[in-house]
């Protein structure tokens, strides 16, 4: 151990100046440097005095016997003091803003009702106290209060104001089951509704429905960030405007883009807004809703609001038949439960189409079983009216049911081969890639094109 006082000398205009204040030079057992400490004295002894004194300091920290000063001297200031910091923290990190004055707001909230004045009033015993009182607020809220508190004491100890996060330990609730109020998607009949009766509202309401563009991200939209090539196209939103910081292409269709062409002014600028006027509040949105005929909640109670609309874009892609990657990429989220859980509106999938395809496990009925599944590229079976013209000019690409009508599927083939007069190769050029036909009035039999 090294503990000496001196009094720092230092060269000014060529000559030796020695100062009034004493310092202090302390480096305690096992340490390899010495430091250096402002006494603030030029009192020998008092300066001595207080070089031991920070040496029992110091030596009790290291042995766990107190806490550390900043600590100790975090203990003697308010909470609220150190809301401020925290915010502005945040802020400098990127956080929406509205997102940090609503913490802000719980925060304040929370101390005044559990009586939190300093740090070591805060209890784990007295949040879940305050928690199970509140009866008036939903499952959900109460987790966003406990994010808002554990962030806050996080960053406590991490600045070293506190020894521990006290709330380390606190359970989130289950709010399966329990939310008061969830949210749907909208019909494809309901949006179509909506986009006819909106006025110039539409072109806002099918960009989010087509991009799932968030209501902030909309309003910052600029012309350069629309490429249109004719045939293709997407928009790129700003890395700064979006949730996740990033900005990522999203391809848009040839109805986006017609529409998006006749709604940009002949003298729009390059950083001009797409949508000037404005996204429409919730107070417009439900009455462009009653206008098309929408009600905002559906058979199963779910309410309807602006962000539905970014729930309608994820199940647009599952009736695309859009991979659970694909989805996510084009929702943009990071976790897969966002886009496959959250995001899904079960009411819109064809559940009850999937049961009724299901293999027969009662015998040979008229449903089709396992053994009358399609298999790519059969053909059908000898001695059916398909002649050998119909198979030839549209190759052996079909599914053959062997529950199918023979004299059916002739008849429905015979529909499917080009005309006389008609160009049979520019027509097999200009048909999609991947075109699903079905055979059957029931659609149940489909081959890839």
């Amino acid at each position: 151990m090294e503990l000496q006082i001196y009094l720092p000398k230092r060269i000014r205009k060529g000559k030796r100046v020695v100062s009034r204040m004493y310092s202090g030079r302390l480096r305690l057992a096992g340490e390899n440097k010495p430091r250096q400490i402002a006494l603030e004295t030029s009192d020998k002894a008092v300066a001595l005095a207080k070089l031991e004194r920070i040496r029992i300091e110091w030596e009790q920290e290291r042995a766990g016997l107190i806490a550390p000063k900043t600590q100790r001297e975090a203990a003697d200031r308010p909470l609220l003091a150190f809301l401020g910091e925290f915010s502005q923290q945040r802020e400098m990190k990127g956080r929406a803003s509205r997102y940090i004055r609503g913490d802000e707001g719980k925060l304040k909230i929370l101390f005044a009702a559990c009586k939190w004045q300093y740090t070591r009033d805060v209890s784990l015993h007295g949040f879940e106290k305050w928690q199970a009182a509140q009866k008036n607020l939903s499952p959900h809220t109460l987790n966003q209060y406990l994010n808002a508190a554990s962030m806050f004491f996080k960053w406590m100890r991490k600045m070293g104001f506190a020894a521990a996060n006290p709330l380390k330990d606190a359970e989130r609730i289950d709010t399966r089951g329990r939310e008061k109020k969830q949210f749907r998607a909208y019909a494809l009949e309901e949006i179509r509704s909506l986009l006819k009766h909106s006025g110039k509202r539409s072109i806002i309401y099918q960009t989010a429905a087509i991009t799932g563009f968030r209501r902030g991200e909309l309003g910052n939209l600029e012309w350069c960030r629309f490429e249109d090539y004719g045939d293709r196209g997407h928009i790129l939103p700003r890395a700064s405007t979006t949730k996740n910081r990033k900005s990522q292409p999203i391809p848009i269709g040839p109805d986006l883009r017609e529409a998006l062409r006749k709604h940009k002014p002949a003298d729009a600028g390059p950083n001009d807004l797409i949508f000037a006027s404005g996204i429409p509040d919730m107070r417009t949105f439900r009455s462009d809703l009653a206008a098309a005929g929408v009600s905002e909640f559906d058979k199963q109670g779910k309410a309807g609001n602006f962000h539905s609309l970014r729930r309608t874009f994820r199940m647009l892609i599952e009736m695309a038949n859009g991979s659970p990657l694909e989805a996510q990429e084009l929702m943009r989220h990071s976790d897969p439960k966002l886009t496959m859980v959250t995001y899904m509106d079960g009411a819109h999938l064809p559940l009850s189409s999937v049961i009724e395809n299901m293999p027969s496990l009662v015998g040979d009925d008229a449903r089709r079983d396992a053994r009358d599944t399609p298999k790519y590229g059969e053909l059908p079976p000898s001695g059916s009216p398909i002649n050998e013209e119909i198979l030839r000019t549209l190759g052996t690409e079909f599914l053959w049911p062997a529950s199918a009508d023979p004299e059916q599927f002739a008849r429905e083939l015979r529909l499917l081969l080009p005309r006389e007069n008609e160009d049979y190769e520019e027509t097999q050029k200009s048909a999609p890639s991947r075109n699903r036909t079905c055979i059957g009035g029931s659609g149940n039999h489909c081959s890839i094109r």
